[in-house]
């Protein structure tokens, strides 16, 4: 039985091969990959490039010396130390595997900031593209191992130039790092956005060798940068259509904002505005107001002023001055929206103008209206003493000569003598008529409550008392109440009610109503309408006119006067009076009466309707 070195088993043997190939992979791991952590280190720790070389050559030695040294035969190491070489290969296994977690961490956390990455050598044009960075491309790969030349036709045509740019100057040295937004196309064919981030590796005599950084999607965020872009656009363009000036002023009243109008108001360019104080556009007389109104805005949050801006044309221009405070950008600031009032102006002064002159006008017509209504009491005056005293006298004679010299005459002379008499009381009732007329128009109107029920039942009985043995028959609405002048009112029932009994005195079963409705418009509509002999329509625009008669006088007896009358009385307290009507069938006379104030100089309307 053996002892010692030579009492080791096969396991124990395989074992120890195992051993002696991890050391030599290990010095060609530490031969392959020493050039570049001693680069690297040189490149972070800023040490001089003229070191590289013993940098790599003594530090091989020093990391790979302990391997060597422990090269000796296998077979004659110890029990104990080949125990301590297994220990030594679990603790190495366990930083791999620690190693392997880093790894893992690291990809979980570049996945989470949604960025990939790369590594480029600029000598082979080799590029490798990592599993994250692929997907951003719609790729399901671990890995890629392709040529720039490969990765620039995927980038966008008109981003090119702009990417080979900065990428040569940062391999020049002209930039601490590279980085680029451009856009490349996925496998989809559509264009992304990219943030393309990297740092050279360079040699000792500067040349860069290698090339590694990440890519970031950023898509997104350029489409919102672009919707940002074209809500600000939009926001100006709708400022600068604005028909008024619109500027935001600092705590200090100077410029910070302001729409394309005011600028061309004022006729400035945009670098002579930027910052100047608004009081400097101000005229002086109005600058105490202006800064009223910031103060009142700043403290309150609105204020009104009025003040003159100087047109480019070199002349003072009155605006209307909106000022309300804001928050822009964490400040507080004042919004003043200024409108040209110029116009409006000179419209109220012309509009002034105008109510002067209309004031005169008035003021004119008040005094013709007067003197006229004095020359009309003295025609009155005129035809009450003037002209009633020749018929007086007239008829006085014809009398005397009736009852004295009856014998004398003749029976045609009799019947010439009764004609005259008749013309004569006929003309004093034409008399009468033509100054009741003129007494309604120059009547002060005296609106109070008024029964118009009540007013045409007396009328419709001191018509039926004056001739008892006519057999009409009356349908007078009640309630009808209004405000009206209680005098002038009568007369135009007493026409109107006395027409109606006139022009059925032919009916055997005559028929009168007074009554009510409304119309469509919501106004009280009085009518008065008979079955009596009514009129033709055609020449109804002749009814309320002076002396205008539609029937002959040996038919129905009347002056002209009556309907006249009462279109004047209606036309005083601001009514419409119409009428229809057809021949020997009757007529319907319809009136409003406005509650308003009286309206003196209202027109009336003659009609076949309302």
């Amino acid at each position: 039985m053996q002892e010692g070195p030579s009492a080791t088993s096969p396991d124990l043997a395989g074992s120890r091969r195992r051993k002696r190939l991890r050391r030599v992979a290990a010095c060609l791991a530490i031969a392959l990959l020493w050039p570049l952590l001693a680069d690297l280190l040189i490149a972070t720790a800023g040490l001089d490039k003229t070191l590289r070389p013993w940098l790599w050559l003594w530090g091989y030695v020093l990391l790979t010396l302990p391997w060597l040294f422990r090269g000796r035969r296998i077979d004659d190491v110890p029990p104990r130390v080949d125990e301590e070489s297994s220990a030594a290969s679990e603790r190495l296994h366990e930083a791999e595997s620690m190693l392997q977690e880093s790894e893992s961490r690291y990809a979980l956390a570049m996945r989470g900031t949604n960025e990939g990455l790369w590594d480029w050598n600029p000598v082979t044009h080799s590029l490798f593209l990592s599993s994250r960075l692929l997907s951003l491309l719609g790729e399901e790969r671990d890995h890629l191992r392709t040529t720039s030349d490969e990765w620039l036709r995927l980038i966008h045509v008109a981003d090119r130039p702009r990417f080979q740019s900065m990428l040569i100057a940062h391999l020049k040295g002209e930039t601490p790092h590279f980085e680029c937004e451009y856009r490349v196309f996925d496998q989809h064919g559509e264009f992304r956005w990219v943030l393309a981030r990297g740092l050279a590796l360079r040699n000792p005599e500067g040349k860069a060798y290698r090339m590694v950084g990440s890519i970031g999607d950023i898509t997104e965020r350029k489409r919102a940068e672009v919707r940002l872009k074209n809500e600000l656009q939009f926001t100006r363009s709708l400022i600068d259509s604005l028909p008024v000036a619109l500027v935001v002023l600092d705590r200090n009243g100077q410029l910070s904002m302001w729409n394309r109008h005011f600028s061309h108001i004022v006729g400035l360019a945009d670098e002579a505005l930027d910052g100047r104080a608004l009081r400097s556009l101000v005229a002086n007389g109005d600058r105490a107001h202006l800064e009223h109104a910031l103060d009142t805005a700043l403290a309150s949050g609105e204020a009104h002023a009025r003040v003159h801006l100087g047109m480019r044309d070199g002349n003072d221009v009155p605006f209307d001055l909106l000022t309300r405070s804001v928050e822009l950008d964490g400040e507080l600031r004042v919004l003043g929206i200024a409108s040209d009032i110029s116009e409006r102006l000179a419209t109220e002064a012309s509009m002034r103008d105008l109510n002067r002159e209309l004031e005169n006008r008035v003021a004119e017509r008040t005094a013709q209206l007067s003197s006229a209504l004095k020359e009309l009491e003295a025609f009155s005056y005129s035809v009450s003493h003037d002209l009633r005293a020749p018929l007086r006298a007239i008829d006085g004679y014809s009398v005397i000569l009736a009852s004295e010299y009856d014998a004398a005459f003749d029976d045609e002379a009799r019947q010439l003598f009764q004609r005259m008499r008749a013309a004569v009381q006929r003309m004093g009732v034409l008399i009468d008529d033509l100054l009741n007329l003129a007494r309604v128009s120059r009547h002060e109107l005296g609106r109070q409550p008024l029964d118009l029920s009540a007013l045409a039942g007396e009328i419709a009985g001191a018509l039926t008392e004056a001739e008892p043995a006519r057999a009409v028959s009356w349908d007078i609405e009640p309630g009808m109440l209004t405000d009206a002048d209680p005098s002038l009112m009568r007369i135009a029932l007493e026409n109107l009610l006395g027409n109606a009994w006139k022009f059925t005195a032919r009916r055997s079963a005559a028929r009168i109503r007074f009554g009510r409705t409304a119309n469509a418009a919501g106004e009280e509509v009085f009518c008065v309408e008979d079955n009596g002999a009514g009129f033709d329509m055609r020449y109804v625009g002749k009814l309320f006119g002076a002396f205008q008669r539609l029937h002959h006088e040996r038919d129905f007896q009347g002056t002209g006067i009556g309907l006249a009358t009462v279109a004047r009385i209606v036309q005083r307290h601001g009514g419409r009076i119409w009428a229809e009507g057809e021949a020997d069938a009757g007529a319907r006379f319809s009136f409003t009466l406005n509650d308003a104030a009286t309206i003196e100089n209202s027109s009336f309307v003659v009609a076949n309707g309302p």
